[in-house]
């Protein structure tokens, strides 16, 4: 029988992880395509540094969760995905949201 010790601390910080993780950008599920669906973030910037050594930047700009365009690398992106490549190669996701007051629709 194997015991492991895992402290209340290391749990709840690994879960929280975890949970930002999450809902920074959706994983769709699908092992074949390496492909992440975008979704508006909790967060107003998140930076990761990828495992070469580059930065991924996700921005949000705007203050309700109303979605109006995703951006990546400055180009318009045309659908709510973005490849795995940017979390390998670096880069930057702005994601655009209507403002509060503004009526946007």
């Amino acid at each position: 029988m194997l015991i492991t010790s895992f402290s209340p601390d290391r749990f709840i910080s690994r879960s929280a992880a975890l949970f930002v993780d999450s809902r920074i950008i959706n994983w769709v599920g699908n092992t074949i395509d390496p492909e992440y669906l975008v979704t508006v973030p909790l967060f107003d910037q998140v930076k990761w540094k990828t495992s070469t050594g580059k930065w991924l930047t996700i921005k949000k700009q705007g203050k309700s969760r109303d979605l109006i365009s995703i951006k990546v690398n400055g180009k318009a992106n045309e659908s709510y995905f973005v490849t795995h490549d940017l979390f390998k190669n670096g880069g930057k996701i702005e994601i655009l949201t209507k403002t509060i007051d503004s009526g946007i629709k």
